[in-house]
C-alpha cells in the first residue's frame, strides 16, 4: 500500500469513525428529551415520534426524516401535539381568488393544471421523504374549500322547491390524489364509473347545489388510502361560460403516524391476510389493513370481532359446513354499485345485466383486487361469503307473492362462471322471508321506503365468489327498475 492509498484508506477509517461518534453523539444528546425535533440534526421520522420522545412537546415547527437517512433532507413541518402528534405538510399552492378559469367556452371537463399558467399542486416536502412519510402512516386528511358564482361544485338541486338533491355525475369534481387515484364524491349517479371506495370525500356546507350564486363547497378528505395523499389537482365541469367563476384554497395535509405499528397498519408493515394480524395482534379491532396480495399492497377490510349482523362470521342455517364465529375475515370490496334505474325497455324476459341491458349499458361487477389477486386470495383461502341487496320497483328478485313460485328468481355468476339460482342445478344463496320485499312486485316511489331483496351467498369453494353478473326477468314494462348495494367479499 503506497502513502496516498494509505491516506485514503485512513480517511474512510476517519470518516466512518466520526460518523459513528457523531451518532452516538445524537444518541446521548437525544437524552434531553427537549431536542427532539428541534434541529435537523436531532430530526425524527414524524411529529408522532417527536411526541413519543418528549410528551411534553408543544404545537409548532419541528424537523422531521421520514426515510431515516442523512438528515441533511430533513424537512419542517407544523406538529399538532395536541391532536396526537398529526404531521402537517403546507401546501406552496397560494390561494386562488375568484375568477373565470376555463381552457375555452362551454362546459367541459377540465384539468386545473391545464388551464394555461397553472400546474399541479406541490408541497413543502420532497417526493423521497413523502413516500416514506405515507409509508409510516395510517390516515390522511385535506380541506378544500371552493368559492363560486354559477359553478356546481358538488351538489345540484333541480328546483329551488324541490327537497331531493341531484348529484351532478359527471359534473362533479374529481381530485387527484398523489399516487394519480381519482378522488370522487361519497354519492352521485355516474353509475358507470369505477372508484375506490377508500377514496371519497364528503361535501359540507354546500351552497353551491343552487347553480347561482355567490356560494360556498367544502370539502373534506379523510382516508386510510394514504398513498393518493395529498391532492395534486382536480377537474370541474360547470364553468364554460364568462359568467360562472370560481376560486379556491387548499389546506395542508394532515398524516397520522404510527410509532409502534402492529402488523397491517402502515404501508410499512403490511399482512398476508387478517388472520396474519390476529396472530400478532388477537385484540385487533374491526377496520381496513394493509394487506399485501403477491406484488401489491392493498387497503382490504378485516373483519375481527364477529359482530354486527352482516358479519361474515355468521352461522346459517343453509350452510352447516361454514365455520362459527371463526375471525380474521378478509373483505375485498366493490368498486361501484348498481344505481336505482329503469334498465330495460323490452318486455319481461331474462336478460344478463353486464351484457344484455337494453336501455341503459349495463357493466361486470368489479373488486378492488384483479383477477389473479383474487386467486391468490382464494388460494389462501378455505371459505368465501357475500351479501347483495336487490332494490325493487315493480321487479320480483326471488320468490313472487306469498306462494312457491321462483320462476322470477334472479341468477347470479362468479368471476369463473360458477351459477347461482334457484333449482336448474344451480348453487342456491340464502334468502330470509322477512329480507324479500321485492316480493311485493309493487312500486314505491320514495328512497325512504324502497323495497329490497337481501341475497346471502356462502360457499366452501371458495372460487365460487364474488359475484360479477347477475340475471333478472321482470323488468320489461315501463316504471320497473332495480339497483343493488354490492357488499364486500369475504374470505378465511
Amino acid at each position: 500500500m503506497d502513502l496516498n492509498e494509505y491516506k485514503d484508506e485512513n480517511n474512510k477509517n476517519y470518516k466512518k469513525t466520526n460518523d459513528e461518534l457523531d451518532d452516538l453523539k445524537k444518541a446521548v444528546d437525544i437524552l434531553d428529551e427537549s431536542k427532539a425535533g428541534t434541529t435537523k440534526e436531532y430530526s425524527m421520522p414524524s411529529c408522532a415520534h417527536i411526541l413519543d420522545t418528549y410528551p411534553k412537546a408543544k404545537n409548532g415547527i419541528y424537523f422531521i426524516d421520514p426515510n431515516k437517512g442523512s438528515t441533511k433532507d430533513a424537512v419542517q413541518v407544523y406538529c399538532d401535539m395536541v391532536g396526537g402528534g398529526v404531521t402537517v405538510v403546507a401546501t406552496t399552492q397560494k390561494p386562488i381568488p375568484l375568477g373565470g378559469y376555463r381552457t375555452g367556452s362551454g362546459d367541459r371537463k377540465t384539468l386545473w393544471s391545464s388551464i394555461k399558467g397553472m400546474s399541479k399542486f406541490r408541497y413543502n416536502i420532497s417526493d423521497n421523504q413523502l413516500a416514506f412519510l405515507q409509508s409510516i402512516s395510517s390516515a390522511a386528511s385535506q380541506v378544500i374549500e371552493f368559492k363560486a358564482v354559477g359553478v356546481i361544485i358538488f351538489r345540484y338541486q333541480q328546483h329551488p322547491t324541490m327537497d331531493k338533491q341531484y348529484y351532478h355525475g359527471a359534473g362533479q369534481v374529481i381530485f387527484s390524489g398523489w399516487n394519480g387515484e381519482s378522488i370522487r364524491g361519497s354519492h352521485g349517479n355516474s353509475y358507470s364509473i369505477e372508484k375506490n371506495p377508500h377514496l371519497l370525500f364528503s361535501a359540507g356546507p354546500d351552497t353551491c347545489q343552487k347553480n347561482s350564486g355567490p356560494c360556498e363547497t367544502r370539502i373534506t378528505i379523510a382516508t386510510k388510502e394514504v398513498r393518493a395523499m395529498p391532492v395534486t389537482d382536480f377537474s370541474l365541469y360547470d364553468m364554460g361560460d364568462p359568467s360562472e367563476l370560481y376560486g379556491f384554497e387548499l389546506s395542508a395535509v394532515r398524516f397520522t403516524t404510527r410509532v409502534r405499528p402492529y402488523i397491517g397498519q402502515t404501508l410499512a408493515r403490511p399482512a398476508k391476510n387478517c388472520r396474519h394480524i390476529l396472530e400478532e395482534y388477537p385484540n385487533a379491532p374491526d377496520g381496513d389493513y394493509y394487506i399485501k396480495v403477491l406484488t401489491e399492497v392493498h387497503l382490504l377490510r378485516c373483519d375481527m370481532t364477529c359482530s354486527g349482523s352482516n358479519s361474515p362470521c355468521a352461522q346459517h342455517s343453509h350452510s352447516p359446513g361454514m365455520p362459527n364465529n371463526a375471525r380474521g375475515w378478509t373483505c375485498v370490496p366493490a368498486r361501484r354499485n348498481v344505481p336505482m334505474l329503469q334498465w330495460n325497455l323490452n318486455r319481461d324476459g331474462r336478460r344478463w345485466f353486464a351484457t344484455q341491458m337494453s336501455r341503459v349499458k349495463g357493466y361486470y361487477l368489479t373488486y378492488v383486487l384483479n383477477t389473479k389477486e383474487l386467486n391468490a386470495l382464494q388460494d389462501l383461502s378455505s371459505q368465501a361469503k357475500q351479501i347483495l341487496k336487490i332494490s325493487c320497483a315493480d321487479v320480483i328478485a326471488w320468490m313472487s307473492g306469498t306462494g312457491n313460485d321462483y320462476n322470477d328468481a334472479a341468477m347470479f355468476r362468479s368471476a369463473t362462471n360458477v351459477i347461482w339460482g334457484y333449482g336448474r342445478g344451480a348453487l342456491t344463496p340464502l334468502v330470509y322471508w322477512h329480507e324479500d320485499e321485492c316480493r311485493k312486485n309493487s312500486r314505491n316511489p320514495s328512497e325512504q321506503y324502497r323495497d329490497h331483496t337481501t341475497f346471502r351467498f356462502e360457499n366452501g369453494d371458495t372460487k365460487s365468489l364474488p359475484i360479477v353478473d347477475f340475471n333478472l326477468r321482470d323488468i320489461g314494462n315501463n316504471g320497473e327498475k332495480f339497483g343493488m348495494d354490492v357488499g364486500d367479499v369475504c374470505f378465511l
